[in-house]
């Protein structure tokens, strides 16, 4: 299974993207939730377990990863607002909004360089970025 995983750092200077593939477990391969969860997938009172019960961890290897650069406006603004200042929450919208679409067309164009269709990956994660 393909998983896609994003963030910026405090650098602001780009978003990095990393395509990752997982092994599932022998269990989740025959329809057992891992341990810690029941039947539905609600946590349980145990911690999670991501081994099997032969203790190999499931696989997970990086396929591929880039750094796209942000575009100087959003990365100056979204600096801005990382700074202490006056109550910008108009802008954090924007910028949130913008880094989003950012955030959308920088997976689609690493996906396409890297020849995987948006269909193969199964769910992605991004991080955003801290602000005041």
């Amino acid at each position: 299974m393909n998983y896609v995983g994003t963030m910026t750092g405090t650098s602001v200077d780009g978003l990095d993207v990393a395509l990752l593939a997982v092994e599932p477990s022998a269990g989740e391969r025959e329809g057992i939730p891992l341990a810690g969860r029941d039947s539905a997938g609600e946590r349980e009172g145990a911690p999670l377990a991501n081994r099997e019960p032969s203790g190999r961890q499931p696989g997970l290897a990086i396929v591929a990863a880039a750094t796209v650069p942000l575009p100087p406006d959003l990365a100056s603004t979204l600096k801005t607002l990382a700074s202490p200042g006056d109550d910008g929450i108009d802008a954090v919208a924007v910028a949130d909004a913008e880094l989003g679409a950012f955030t959308a067309e920088a997976i689609l164009g690493c996906l396409a360089d890297w020849r995987v269709a948006a269909s193969d990956v199964r769910a992605i994660g991004t991080h955003g970025q801290t602000v005041r």
